[in-house]
């Protein structure tokens, strides 16, 4: 089943592609099997990636989902150098989300962080754990959560600690086990800012898991405003 998040971005896509009479081609990769960790999909040979006969021979133009990298932040060389000759050579690419250089579309990380941790802090909270999205994803949307988290924590004088910090890779399982990690660090902390809402549901998962009930012991805020957030 496609990711929720990007679900709600491919109707998007169709809806603007139906309101303007174009015919709109889809190119999805599928999980490795391991939780979480999906593969990019390229009209190019590799290993690495699930093969589809999308590109300028059928299109007349592209939009990339990126990060280009996988769950460790391992960069897709091959993937990437694919779509900047394309830009090279003057087809029309648009990105939809963080982490490459070009035309993009994306959402406000820093200012969404930010919103939240001063909705927690509102509430009284200092001591605030973060569940960070892909380690070594620098330039994608999990650097500039996580930054923009760090920054605020400085900016309003928060508590800092290392231990309140773990990596979630923006899915339920990864959610959990950072806030595994992060409870059994011995860290004390009264409120969760997960970087997407995947990861907060894993978070609230573990408390419950751990006897402590959400909100009345912890409180846990996260990012994107899917369905399944609303619904918790």
């Amino acid at each position: 089943t496609l990711h929720s998040f990007l679900d709600q971005v491919f109707r998007g896509i169709q809806a603007a592609a139906r309101d303007r009479e174009c015919n709109l081609m889809l190119a999805c990769g599928v999980g490795s099997g391991e939780p979480g960790q999906g593969r990019p999909a390229w009209p190019i040979l590799s290993p690495d990636v699930d093969f589809v006969p999308v590109g300028p021979s059928n299109t007349d133009g592209l939009i990339v989902a990126v990060p280009l990298t996988s769950r460790t932040g391992a960069r897709y060389p091959s993937e990437a150098r694919y779509v900047r000759d394309l830009m090279a050579d003057g087809f029309p690419v648009v990105f939809a989300g963080a982490g490459e250089r070009g035309p993009t579309v994306l959402v406000d990380n820093e200012g969404g962080i930010r919103q939240a941790l001063a909705h927690l802090v509102a509430h009284g909270h200092q001591r605030i754990a973060f569940i960070a999205g892909v380690k070594g994803d620098e330039r994608g949307d999990s650097g500039r959560r996580l930054r923009a988290y760090e920054a605020a924590v400085r900016e309003w004088a928060l508590t800092s600690d290392p231990g309140l910090i773990a990596y979630g890779y923006h899915n339920p399982q990864g959610g959990r086990e950072a806030m595994r990690k992060i409870l059994d660090s011995g860290a004390r902390f009264t409120a969760v800012l997960a970087s997407n809402d995947e990861s907060a549901i894993g978070a609230v998962e573990a408390l419950r898991d751990a006897g402590m009930v959400v909100p009345q012991d912890v409180a846990v805020v996260g990012f994107d405003d899917r369905l399944e957030a609303r619904a918790h």
